[in-house]
């Protein structure tokens, strides 16, 4: 009750002290703390409610605040824009999709293109069969792909959001035993919805995608692999608590996630054939935060994949970098930086004129709880070997993540 009041209304959290008054038919702003988006040397803040903000690459002080992106006739995004998009490494397009604000209306998911320079070149508004939340998609080389787990808003509990008696994502329920969840394909070319596939598995839950591929068939049919950190076990509940405290979790009932590959067989005419899953491999371990290659011949599957890993399940915390062959079901040891410190999630970055999908580097931040402090290490993505560490002042939050723009290096 002694805390400051927010100077912002956020999807999980209200304006100035939460008092309904100061949040009544408030929307959800952006308050630049989840993700960041390049778009050439221009940096974007992200977050699941709100528009993007552009700051500045060196300061990051705010150059724009919250502003939809618009098409050349300077209509604007119909929709929030997610934290987590999705890159075109051919095209350079950013795909993404955004949360469409219609209390009164049916739940609809709005599906983004947008160039390299920040124009809108298409937009799709898609329906949903319940009012969920997604939090990240990925790409293949046709179609762009996300998953509808069973966490919905009841129709019923929209009110207490518009009259600012709660924040909009606290309303969300977790209810795999009424709903089912789903998978969503689009056509990368018109943002239209292709499939829509029913999982056989309700409870499946996720906030991260791996990649996805897909294959023609001679018959006509396209086979869809994706691959994802699904986690287990599925209490959706506890998962956002979690989330909302990471220093609060009881220990042994922290929630992680297993990679998962789901297979799907798809005919032309929106049916679905056959729906398969399995583990990517039995040797990983348990992880969250999965990083690829994705510059490494574009439209080829990706065959390794960097997690921000558990060395062993006596850790509290995630506390180590694990390298998995996705192609041969293989794992590297879990590399641990020492008593009390805790890796970060991973950040991929290839090597100049690289000459293999892991010819490159693994950047993340290292956090060491007895000094309260964090270093930046680089391994060797082949080798998993320390290239170096570089020792900061201050900590960084655990969790914290973000990405790398190759070339780039603000001026001084």
């Amino acid at each position: 009750k002694d805390a400051p009041p927010l100077a912002f209304s956020g999807a999980w959290t209200r304006n100035g002290k939460g008092h309904w008054y100061e949040n009544i038919f408030r929307i959800p702003t952006n308050p630049s703390n989840t993700a960041t988006m390049w778009l050439g040397t221009r940096l974007y803040s992200l977050c699941e409610g709100g528009h993007p903000i552009e700051i500045d690459p060196k300061t990051l002080g705010v150059i724009r605040g919250e502003k939809p992106f618009t098409d050349t006739d300077h209509n604007k995004a119909n929709s929030f824009f997610s934290a987590h998009f999705s890159r075109d490494i051919k095209a350079g397009n950013i795909y993404n999709h955004g949360y469409i604000l219609s209390p009164m209306g049916p739940p609809r998911l709005n599906i983004m293109k947008i160039s390299n320079d920040g124009i809108l070149l298409n937009q799709q508004a898609c329906d949903l069969p319940f009012d969920t939340f997604v939090h990240d998609s990925t790409l293949s080389q046709h179609y762009m792909v996300y998953f509808l787990p069973p966490y919905h808003i009841p129709s019923s509990q929209m009110y207490k959001f518009l009259l600012g008696l709660s924040a909009i994502a606290n309303l969300y329920e977790w209810d795999p035993e009424n709903l089912d969840a789903f998978v969503h394909v689009h056509s990368k070319q018109d943002l239209k919805l292709q499939w829509k596939i029913q999982l056989p598995n309700s409870s499946t839950t996720l906030y991260h995608l791996v990649d996805a591929h897909d294959e023609e068939n001679i018959d006509g049919t396209v086979t869809l692999k994706i691959r994802v950190a699904e986690h287990v076990p599925s209490d959706r509940l506890a998962l956002e608590l979690q989330f909302a405290d990471q220093y609060s979790v009881e220990d042994g009932t922290r929630l992680y996630t297993v990679l998962r590959e789901y297979t799907f067989c798809l005919k032309e005419n929106g049916q679905v054939v056959n729906v398969t899953d399995t583990d990517v491999c039995g040797e990983a371990a348990l992880c969250e935060f999965p990083a690829i290659n994705t510059e490494w011949k574009p439209g080829h599957r990706r065959q390794y994949v960097w997690t921000n890993a558990l060395s062993d399940k006596t850790q509290v915390y995630l506390n180590g970098i694990q390298k998995v062959n996705m192609k041969d079901a293989k794992a590297s040891a879990v590399v641990t930086f020492g008593q009390y410190s805790h890796a970060g999630p991973p950040a991929f970055v290839p090597s100049e004129d690289a000459t293999a999908e892991d010819d490159g580097f693994i950047v993340t931040t290292v956090y060491r709880a007895l000094e309260h402090r964090s270093d930046i290490v680089i391994l060797d993505a082949a080798t998993m070997e320390t290239h170096c560490i570089m020792k900061l002042k201050d900590h960084v939050p655990y969790q914290f993540h973000g990405d790398y723009l190759h070339g780039f290096v603000p001026e001084q």
